[in-house]
């Protein structure tokens, strides 16, 4: 099910189902669906390097499908020490690359570079607020299933680690 030209029609044409289920239902789903999830409360991982599902960024992803994802989030730590350590889980199968950019307090834009989805990533971060910029393509094969987004601790540390209210992920059906 793709795109197909919709049909011109003329003033007064009645539309059997079948037509209108090729170019409006068929060629909208095509287009679709986006997913906008906003994260609803701050989240903390203390004294943990052990990966955790987020309470927030999850979603459904069905047979042969293919998405782009981004992930934008504020991540703050009372200590340096802890930094952070992130990756995805997805259905069987499943492949995709992400990359990103973090915006370490007192540094300069760090680039997180190209790696497979389920690779597990470490950021180093100073004291205070990281801005954290994921972008991720997954590629479904024949297991429908979810794409998860996990993370924790790099180094598990008695402070706490915040991904804070208002982050958010935004995926596309490609």
């Amino acid at each position: 099910m793709g795109w197909t030209d919709p049909a011109t029609v003329t003033v007064g044409t009645v539309a059997p189902a079948a037509l209108w289920n090729t170019h409006v239902r068929d060629n909208l789903n095509s287009i679709g669906p986006k997913f906008q999830i906003r994260k609803a409360a701050d989240e903390t991982v203390n004294n943990s390097s052990t990966l955790q599902n987020d309470d927030h960024f999850s979603f459904a992803i069905a047979v042969s499908e293919a998405w782009v994802v981004q992930l934008h989030a504020v991540v703050s730590q009372a200590s340096a020490t802890p930094g952070l350590k992130w990756t995805w889980t997805v259905p069987a199968g499943a492949t995709g690359h992400m990359w990103g950019a973090a915006h370490v307090p007192a540094s300069t834009l760090q680039t997180i570079a190209r790696t497979t989805i389920t690779t597990t990533q470490n950021q180093g971060m100073g004291t205070g607020d990281t801005g954290l910029s994921i972008w991720a393509v997954v590629v479904n094969s024949s297991t429908a299933g979810t794409v998860q987004f996990q993370w924790a601790q790099q180094t598990a540390t008695a402070a706490n680690t915040i991904l804070y209210t208002n982050s958010f992920l935004l995926a596309h059906r490609l």
